[in-house]
């Protein structure tokens, strides 16, 4: 029986001794700590990529002071540079407001401007002035920290932005005195001038004290990641008081949104939001009602944004001032018209309102990423009524799927498990086998239903002559019947499929496929996997063109050792291996 020393022993031989330093600074585990380093562990190694920390940076991060203490006796470094969403050490403690930590990093000469990571990063000032730590801010003014530091290029913030983006009206008037550029450029994704950042957060006192400090009011909303000028970011936030105050400053409610990652204009966001006392303050400074929806990523019209939220009284509000109800949906990620956002949402009194003014039942759904009709969005929510009523103005239950995971009707219904609403879709003849939509994971009806291991509606579809080896969509995770089954571990579904002669060594998808032997192990189902052993699945079946796995591959590469037994005893042969002793894989 191992004793305690040699478990600790075995730890540090067999679980990494940089990580278990790391992790036991962090912890502020000083007796392990001091354990680790009369074991030699090393005070210096490097941290583990994307957000990893040294032991120095770990404490100091917690503000474990005795810890960092003893970490400098070792002589950890001080200015251990910061991966890509890492911090140094002195970025770590300033971010948390731990000033006797700061102190005693400054000692040690630890660099106080040094240079931000890539995805968030923050300079040890900006850090500080995220948080709102005024006396942190104040050591880091007197070590000469850069007050202008630019913004990191992912998420970054000025030291300004940062505090104006926490409403820290102490610090903010801090650094103004400190000579901080109140119009310094935004971070290209995800970035906010101070007074932006201000705005969106509803701090009043703060937007006007950078006001008094020219700040300009109408600075273009950056491309990606959800940029918003002044007044989109405070109308989105529903802060009628910023709102009206930049308003007064001649803040444009008009300016564009931004055409990447869900831009809105002022009138849109508000609207999203069902903000209604700021919508309208917006229409009566001449916001425009039919400004055309982004084109990427979920862009929406005023009154396709406030349906999608099913905000009835700011869609009322939005058709009196001529909103058009059939404005065309965004082509791409998710774009919906009017009718089809609220279809989605469920929301009954919106649709019921949106086809009183003759919203387009069958409008199109949109090309890419998931679009859909008004009768395919409600159907995959599950939302009978608005589907019963859709039906009554005529809807087409045939629809045609968007190209890029798309779903007819009765295919989204399956695929959500809605038994009530694939019955009510039956009654009025819809094509229990249209094929697969071909790009980003299409499903048949009976696929969908499989896939989420919905029983019912698997036999009620099968009642109805569905295709039970219909072809997988070619792209993108295509799937049969019996593979999406499989690839889930819904051994009773697998076991219906198999009834109905449901193909056990149906080929793989060119891209990203599986058969059904190499789905189940992939995901560790081994009742099924022993399943379809018995029904002679190939354990030796052909790998997917593009990033396959055969059985045994996909078992070792997920550490599903007894699946892997079973295969082998199967008869499963090994593969190439690497110079590393790893098995080659199709990446």
């Amino acid at each position: 029986m191992l004793c305690a020393e040699d478990v600790f022993k075995n730890l540090l031989t067999f679980m990494y001794p940089r990580a278990v330093l790391q992790v036991a600074a962090g912890g502020g585990h000083l007796a392990v700590v001091e354990r680790l380093l009369q074991e030699k562990a090393d005070v210096n190694a490097t941290a583990a990529d994307d957000g990893g920390r040294t032991a120095l940076q770990a404490a100091a991060e917690r503000g474990h002071l005795a810890v960092v203490e003893r970490l400098l006796q070792e002589k950890a470094d001080v200015n251990a540079a910061a991966d890509n969403s890492g911090r140094t050490a002195l970025q770590a403690a300033a971010g948390g407001g731990h000033l006797a930590v700061v102190e005693r990093l400054l000692q040690e000469k630890a660099n106080v401007n040094a240079a931000a990571g890539y995805r968030s990063g923050r300079t040890a000032l900006q850090a500080a002035a995220g948080g709102g730590y005024l006396a942190v801010v104040e050591r880091l003014l007197q070590e000469k920290a850069d007050v202008n530091a630019a913004a990191g290029y992912r998420s970054g913030r000025t030291a300004l932005q940062a505090a104006a983006e926490g409403g820290h009206l102490a610090v903010v008037e801090r650094l103004l005195q400190e000579k901080a550029d109140v119009n310094a450029a935004a971070g290209y994704r995800s970035g906010r001038t101070a007074l932006q950042a201000a705005a969106g957060g509803g701090y009043l006192a703060v937007v006007e004290r950078l006001l008094q400090e020219k700040a300009d009011t109408n600075i273009v909303a950056v491309d990606f990641n959800s940029g918003r000028t002044v007044l989109q970011a405070a109308a989105g936030g529903g802060h009628l008081a910023v709102v009206e105050r930049l308003l007064q400053e001649k803040a444009d409610v008009n300016a564009a949104a931004a055409v990447y990652n869900s831009g809105k204009t002022a009138l849109q966001a508000a609207a999203e939001g069902g903000h209604l006392a700021v919508v309208e303050r917006l229409l009566q400074e001449k916001a425009n009602v039919n400004a055309a929806a982004a084109v990427y990523n979920g862009g929406k019209t005023a009154l396709q944004a406030a349906a999608e939220g099913g905000h009835l009284t700011v869609v009322e509000r939005l058709l009196q001032e001529k909103a058009d109800v059939n404005a065309a949906a965004a082509q791409f990620s998710g774009g919906r018209t009017a009718l089809q956002a609220a279809a989605g949402g469920g929301y009954l009194a919106v649709v019921e309102r949106l086809l009183q003014e003759e919203a387009d039942v069958n409008a199109a759904a949109a090309r890419f990423d998931g679009g859909r009709t008004a009768l395919q969005a409600a159907a995959g929510g599950g939302h009978l009524v608005v589907v019963e009523r859709l039906l009554k103005e005529k809807a087409d239950v045939n629809a045609t799927a968007a190209a890029n995971g798309g779903r007819t009707a009765l295919q989204a219904a399956a695929e959500g498990g809605h038994l009530a609403v694939v019955e009510r879709l039956l009654q009025e003849k819809v094509d229990i086998n249209v094929a697969a939509a071909r790009f980003d994971g299409g499903r048949t009806a009976l696929q969908a239903a499989a896939g989420g291991g919905h029983l019912a509606v698997v036999e009620r579809l099968l009642q109805e002559k569905a295709n039970v080896n219909a072809a997988a969509a070619r792209f993108d995770g295509g799937r049969t019947a019996l593979q999406a089954a499989a690839e889930g571990g819904h051994l009773a579904v697998v076991e219906r499929l198999l009834q109905e002669n449901a193909d056990v060594n149906a080929a793989a998808a060119y891209y990203s496929g599986r058969t059904a032997l190499q789905a189940a192990a992939e995901g560790g189902h081994l009742a099924v996997v022993k399943r379809l052993l018995q029904e002679k699945a190939d354990v030796n079946a052909a790998a997917a063109y593009y990033s396959g796995r055969t059985a045994l591959q996909a078992a070792l590469k997920r550490g599903h050792d007894r699946i892997a037994d079973c295969l082998r005893a199967a008869g499963a042969k090994q593969r190439e291996f690497n110079t590393k002793g790893r098995e080659r894989l199709n990446e």
